[in-house]
């Protein structure tokens, strides 16, 4: 074989080791992404946080109230078929069922983390995984974050529908849920401007109070 054969061979194998190693690499980045993106978005879960703050509130009232309004204990359980203007929720003093509305209105707003960022990143991992750049598990992962959320959407309109006419079907409780989702998004962000603005104010004090003070020459001399 020609030694230019021989070099032009070596050099296309080497290529193509090249290649490879940088298509995995990418793969592998891409789903170490997804990763924590996956990762990042595991706060609000069934088994745990405002969803299960909220249902220990609302067995907590239901309990409360279960001897005196003579309930079967089945009625507990939540019926997304049921009509709500039948639901327990409504036979309810007013104290009872502000206390159910402020728990569902915190579990609401948990979610909305969740609900502003999973769409345009599903769309992301969507279009990765059609180019099989996304491992099936991950795909499984987002998709079951997906129903998850439909789900929870679903049990809370009917929820707050329970606890007031129209809060729940016509989206007003999500309509609510976002205004108090932006001012404390817009509060935390103001504590941490100011946090900033402290430790710059004390750093900067802090290099101040470590220069020495330089006497004019013709003040040490008035002085004297």
């Amino acid at each position: 074989m020609p030694l230019s054969l021989l070099v032009a061979l070596l050099l296309f194998v080497g290529l193509l080791v090249f290649l490879a190693v940088k298509i995995g690499r990418a793969i592998h980045e891409r789903e170490t992404e997804s990763d924590q993106f996956l990762q990042s978005l595991s706060m609000p879960r069934p088994e745990g946080g405002a969803k299960n703050d909220y249902d220990a509130e609302r067995k907590r009232v239901f309990d409360a109230n279960r001897e005196k309004k003579r309930w079967e204990l089945d009625r507990l359980e939540e019926d997304l078929n049921g009509d709500p203007s039948n639901a327990w929720h409504r036979e309810l003093e007013d104290s009872d069922r502000t206390a159910l509305r402020s728990a569902l209105m915190k579990r609401t707003i948990s979610n909305f983390p969740l609900i502003a960022r999973l769409p345009p990143e599903l769309n992301q991992k969507a279009q990765l995984y059609q180019r099989g750049l996304l491992a099936e598990s991950q795909w499984r992962s987002v998709l079951a974050l997906r129903d998850w959320l439909q789900e929870e959407s679903v049990q809370i309109r009917h929820e707050a529908e329970c606890l007031q006419e129209k809060w729940g079907f016509e989206g007003t409780i999500f309509q609510e849920a976002a205004g108090f989702h932006q001012h404390l998004a817009r509060k935390q962000m103001e504590m941490a401007q100011e946090q900033l603005r402290q430790r710059s104010a004390a750093v900067a004090a802090g290099i101040s109070g470590a220069v020495p003070r330089v006497v004019p020459a013709a003040s040490r001399a008035g002085g004297a």
